[in-house]
C-alpha cells in the first residue's frame, strides 16, 4: 500500500484526470432529446404492422401528418415515438389524445402513400432536423437519419440531403407513373 506524499501525489492526479475526462466528455457528449434510442426502429415495426393489415398500404391521409397518426393508437399506443427524435413528446401525445393535428409537434418528415413492394430505395421516413443521429442525440457529424423502404436506416450527410430528396422525388415519381401505366393498362383477354 502507498502511503505518504506519494500516495497523495497519486490521489492529486487521479482526481485531475477525472475531472479533465469529464470536462471532455461532457464536450464532446451528445445532447439529448430525451430516451429515443429506439424511436425510429420502433416506428419502422409500427408501420410495417399497419401495412400488414391493410393491404400492403402505409398510413395515407390528406396530408402526412394526418396519415403518420394514423398509427395511433392502434399501432402506437401511446404515441411518444410519433414526436420523432427532436419533436416534443407531451405535445404530441396530447395532440393525439385530443385528435388534433401533429403537424407542427413532429419532427418526422413522412411520406404517405406508399406500399409494400415499391422500390425498397424510398425514404418512407426521417428526421426533420440535421445532426441528430438515430438515437436523438447530436452528432458532430451532419448526418440525417433516414429509414427506407427496405427497413434499413441509413445517415445522409447534410452536404448530400439536396441531391437526396432530388434522387428520393425520382424514385416516387417513378413507383407513381407505374402505378398510373397499370391502371391504364387495357384489360387482358382470355380465350
Amino acid at each position: 500500500m502507498i502511503k505518504g506524499p506519494t500516495f497523495k501525489w497519486l490521489r492529486f492526479v487521479s482526481i485531475i484526470g477525472v475531472v479533465v475526462t469529464g470536462i471532455v466528455a461532457c464536450k464532446e457528449a451528445p445532447v439529448s432529446f430525451g430516451h429515443r434510442e429506439a424511436f425510429m426502429r420502433v416506428i419502422d415495426s409500427e408501420l410495417a404492422n399497419y401495412a400488414a393489415h391493410n393491404d400492403g398500404c402505409f398510413p395515407n391521409g390528406h396530408d402526412s401528418y394526418a396519415a403518420l397518426a394514423k398509427l395511433h393508437p392502434d399501432y402506437c399506443e401511446a404515441g411518444s415515438e410519433l414526436a420523432g427524435l427532436s419533436g416534443n413528446i407531451q405535445q404530441v401525445t396530447n395532440a393525439l389524445a385530443k385528435g388534433v393535428s401533429i403537424s407542427n409537434l413532429t419532427s418526422w418528415v413522412y411520406i404517405p402513400g406508399l406500399r409494400e413492394g415499391d422500390d425498397p430505395r424510398i425514404a418512407i421516413l426521417w428526421e426533420s432536423m440535421a445532426g441528430l443521429t438515430q438515437a436523438g442525440k447530436v452528432s458532430s457529424q451532419k448526418t440525417r437519419p433516414v429509414l427506407l423502404l427496405d427497413r434499413s436506416i441509413t445517415n445522409v450527410p447534410a452536404a448530400n440531403w439536396e441531391s437526396f430528396t432530388k434522387q428520393q422525388e425520382q424514385f416516387r415519381n417513378a413507383v407513381q407513373a407505374k402505378r398510373a401505366a397499370a391502371t391504364n393498362a387495357p384489360p387482358q383477354t382470355t380465350r
